[in-house]
C-alpha cells in the first residue's frame, strides 16, 4: 500500500502500523521527515535506522528493543534475514522466571531517570530513563561496510561486509551472547560526544555526522574514529536547560551537497526536558520540523545511492 506525505499524518494517527515502511520520494527533506514521523509514533518500534546497499538490499537495527540484531531485506521484500548483533548492554544468563536479572550495565538518560544529590553520592533516586539501544542509525560506507549507531554507549560500530554480501567481522568473542554477536574490537569510535546517537549520515570523505539526540547536539567523527568534533549544541537558557531549540532531540542527519539537515522529534529525555519549550509542541499543531545549518559544508555530502 502507497501512502502520500499528505496522508501519513492521519494512517499514523490509527494505530495499526506496518511491519515495515520504505520511504523514498523526490524530496529528501520531506522523506526523512516522514521516516522520523514513523517512529515518532511507534517509539516501541523493533526497527530504526535504514540504509540500501549496492544490490538494494535493506538494512535496519531492532532499535529499543536492545538486542542489537540487524537485518537483511532483499529487494523484492518478505521476511528480513537476521545478519549479526551489535552486543547489547547486558547478557541474559542469570534471569529468573520473571525475566528479570542480567549483567552487564544498564545506561540511564536523567530525565525522566533522577538522582539524589549529597555531599557524598549521587545515587539513583527512581528507576526510570534506561537506555538499552545499541542498534540504532545505519549507514554504508564507500567500501560498502555498515556502520551502526549505538545510543547506549556513545559509539558507532563497523560491520565489515565482503562483496558477497558475508559478515567479515569477527564475532563470538563472549559466549555469554550470540554467536552472531559482534566483537567489542568492532567499535569504530566511542566518545562522551556521541552519547545518545541517533541517526548518521556520511560527507564525501567518509567522516560521520551524527545527530546525539539526548545532547541536542550535532558531532561529526572522522572516517577512522580518530577526530570526534561538537559541531553544535544547544545554548543553555536562563534557567540553565538546553531545551529551547533550535534543536528538539534531532533525530535523523542528512547531508545534500554542501546542505546539511537534521529531523527533529522533540523526545521527552535528558536536554529536551521538558519539551514544551521550543518551536515544537507535544499538543500540536507542529509536533515535527527540519533544522538546517546556515553554514555551508566544505566537504559535500556522499552521493546516493552509493
Amino acid at each position: 500500500m502507497q501512502i502520500k506525505a499528505d496522508q501519513l499524518r492521519a494512517h499514523l494517527a490509527k494505530g495499526r502500523l506496518a511491519r515495515l515502511y520504505v520511504v523514498g520520494g523526490d524530496e529528501a527533506l520531506l522523506a526523512i521527515e516522514a521516516q522520523d514521523a514513523i517512529r515518532k509514533y511507534n517509539d516501541d518500534a523493533a526497527f530504526n535506522g535504514l540504509a540500501f546497499d549496492r544490490g538494494g538490499n535493506l538494512w535496519t537495527g531492532d532499535g529499543t528493543t536492545g538486542q542489537g540484531r540487524v537485518w537483511k531485506i532483499a529487494p523484492g521484500g518478505g521476511a528480513g534475514v537476521e545478519m549479526f548483533r551489535v552486543q547489547p548492554m547486558a547478557n541474559e544468563v542469570n534471569l529468573n522466571a520473571a525475566g528479570v536479572g542480567g549483567v552487564g550495565r544498564d545506561v540511564r538518560s536523567l530525565p525522566p531517570g533522577a538522582i539524589t544529590v549529597t555531599p557524598t553520592t549521587r545515587n539513583a533516586q527512581n528507576i526510570l530513563g534506561s537506555q538499552p539501544l545499541v542498534a540504532n542509525g545505519v549507514a554504508f560506507t564507500h567500501h560498502g561496510d555498515l556502520l551502526i549507531a549505538d545510543t547506549a554507549r556513545g559509539a558507532i560500530w563497523k560491520a565489515e561486509i565482503g562483496h558477497d554480501g558475508s559478515i567479515r567481522s569477527k564475532t563470538g568473542c563472549d559466549v555469554t551472547f550470540t554467536a552472531n554477536t559482534l566483537c567489542l574490537d568492532n567499535i569504530l569510535v566511542a566518545h562522551p560526544y556521541l552519547e545518545g546517537v541517533d541517526g548518521i549520515a556520511l560527507d564525501a570523505a567518509g567522516n560521520i555526522w551524527a545527530d546525539p539526540n539526548e545532547r541536542n547536539a550535532i558531532v561529526v567523527a572522522s572516517r577512522k574514529g580518530e577526530a570526534v568534533t561538537e559541531i553544535f549544541r544547544n545554548p543553555t537558557s536562563a534557567t540553565g536547560l538546553r531545551n529551547e531549540g533550535p534543536l528538539e532531540t534531532p533525530t535523523s542527519p542528512f547531508l545534500l551537497g554542501h546542505k546539511f539537515c537534521t529531523a527533529n522529534s522533540d523526545g521527552n529525555r535528558r536536554d529536551n526536558v521538558p519539551n514544551t519549550a521550543g518551536e515544537i509542541k507535544p499538543a500540536g499543531p507542529d509536533v515535527g520540523k527540519i533544522s538546517c545549518m546556515d553554514q555551508p559544508l566544505k566537504i559535500p555530502g556522499m552521493r546516493l545511492p552509493i
